[in-house]
């Protein structure tokens, strides 16, 4: 039931004339901003009567007793510049999906986390900067929380940290829990999950769900989803802070951009700039307050040099400190970035490889995305930048195979060298193998046998040989036939020389 225009009014006269009597300390009741969303937000009044089903007394001893909360704590100072940077990036607990009302789904990870790692009055105040900005982005509208449970233990449950969540909705966030969805959760932890029910009120209790993989999408559609719970969304938490530097709205790479719009490191999200044509040359000129200025600024392209396909990045401190920098990626498995974190000196600068796993093609590096954050070393937690790159691929090597893990590899020169100086040892391995093979002895069809340099030689069985140590030599089937197969290779490419060196001298 929705309370009417004269409730709202009258409850938030009521609690403002208790505010502003002379008996109050108004500095110590509230904040300057709570005060004027209170006077001109009649929906965030709204809300605490429809938290206490319309009863005017409780909603005004909640909106006080939120007020008192919020000045105390310091809610309205926190910002991405003063929590633990540690905590927040750590993918613990973020926004991401929602369920299937619509509302944003909370996701706390809590395999993820071990009890007493933080502190808690550092975890508490990453938790009311999340919940405040989600308030701020839904309007006022409701959350879900979703804990993901799989894989938890008992070393896992934060009962303090669970505690404390639910009473930042009961006491200080009026009507702002949809649901509270439990995740594959373990048996072992139901005796848990009956004490943090107690916490509840008895009409929040019926709001928490327990659910699997097969029932799920009862509650959060297939399509929104995330790939480990089953479903389609391959997404990667980075973090973004909420707002641009106080500077004004200006791009760390150099370019201005007033449309402060978020970018979603999801893969197939597609962006809105538009991609340079010779992002290789790309290089801004510092922008003042920049920690960093890379090269190139947009886009790190691929090239394929020696078997080998990579990216380069190049980064130079233009701040008058050192400066510390991590860089992150929206497809961590597919890359592999060196040096991934450190440290820059004072006008220094640092060539950053990226290179491409084995089995990835062209057409898919185009959607990923990477991430530069970067702040000072002395002041570590006040301001971190973050510069954004896109992935392109060079024309010449544009095309839709494999990077690496291919036979036409061996035909490359260096890699055509390496073989041919294990040749001799590979030949060697082979020829001790076949005479072994013509000693007598008892055969076995057992592929994990090996032979032993003992007094007697005789064959053992795997398990032995995790007793008896000393051995002659071990080759396992599929390393065998590799080993057989690089040698004909080899051989064929010697004959195939001395063919067109024949020919040639002919």
């Amino acid at each position: 039931m929705e309370p009417s225009e004269e409730d709202i009014l009258e409850v938030r006269q009521r609690a403002i004339e208790k505010i502003e009597s002379p008996d109050q300390d108004l500095q110590s009741i509230a904040h300057p901003k709570d005060l004027e969303r209170l006077k001109n937000d009649k929906d965030w009044v709204r809300r605490f009567l429809l938290h206490h089903d319309l009863d005017k007394e409780k909603a005004i001893n909640m909106i006080l007793g939120t007020l008192k909360w919020r000045q105390k704590f310091g809610a309205n100072d926190i910002s991405h510049s003063n929590i633990n940077q540690q905590i927040v990036c750590a993918g613990g607990m973020f926004p991401q999906c929602r369920d299937k009302d619509g509302k944003p789904l909370f996701i706390v990870k809590v395999k993820s986390s071990v009890k007493g790692t933080y502190k808690s009055e550092e975890i508490h105040k990453v938790l009311v900067y999340w919940f405040d900005r989600l308030e701020k982005q839904e309007k006022g509208g409701k959350i879900s929380v979703f804990f993901e449970m799989t894989g938890a233990g008992l070393s896992n449950m934060d009962m303090e940290f669970v505690q404390y969540l639910i009473m930042l909705f009961r006491d200080y966030y009026p009507y702002f829990l949809n649901y509270i969805i439990i995740f594959e959760m373990s048996w072992i932890l139901n005796a848990a999950w009956k004490v943090i029910k107690s916490w509840m009120p008895a009409k929040s209790v019926n709001m928490v769900k327990f659910v699997g993989r097969s029932d799920l999408k009862d509650f959060v559609p297939v399509t929104e989803q995330l790939a480990e719970w089953g479903g389609p969304v391959n997404y990667h938490f980075v973090f973004e802070p909420e707002f641009l530097p106080a500077s004004g709205p200006v791009n760390l790479n150099g370019q201005f951009d007033d449309s402060r719009k978020k970018v979603h490191f999801a893969e197939g999200t597609t962006s809105n700039e538009t991609t340079s044509t010779d992002s290789s040359e790309s290089v801004k000129k510092p922008v003042p307050g920049q920690y960093l200025q890379l090269a190139p600024a947009e886009e790190i392209v691929f090239r394929r040099e020696d078997g080998e396909t990579t990216g380069t990045l190049v980064m130079n401190n233009t701040a008058n400190c050192n400066v510390a920098y991590k860089i992150k990626t929206t497809s961590p498995d597919k890359y592999r970035v060196r040096p991934s974190a450190g440290i820059i000196c004072t006008g220094g600068s640092l060539n950053v490889t990226v290179h491409i796993q084995s089995g990835y093609s062209a057409s898919q590096l185009v959607r990923d995305k990477f991430l530069v954050m970067a702040c000072t070393v002395i002041t570590f937690y006040n301001t971190i930048q973050q510069h954004r790159l896109r992935c392109s691929v060079a024309p010449s090597d544009a095309k839709d195979d494999e990077f690496a893990g291919n036979v036409s590899g061996l035909n490359n020169a260096a890699t055509a060298k390496l073989l041919q100086d294990i040749a001799p040892q590979l030949n060697k391995i082979l020829d001790e193998q076949e005479n072994l093979r013509k000693q007598p002895g008892k055969a076995t069809s057992d592929p994990h046998t090996i032979r032993t340099n003992t007094q007697h030689s005789t064959y053992i069985s795997h398990s032995r040989y995790q007793k008896e140590r000393p051995c002659i030599y071990i080759c396992h089937k599929r390393s065998l036939e590799m080993c057989i197969q690089t040698t004909k290779v080899l051989k064929t490419s010697e004959t195939e020389r001395k063919r067109g060196d024949s020919k040639v001298l002919g």
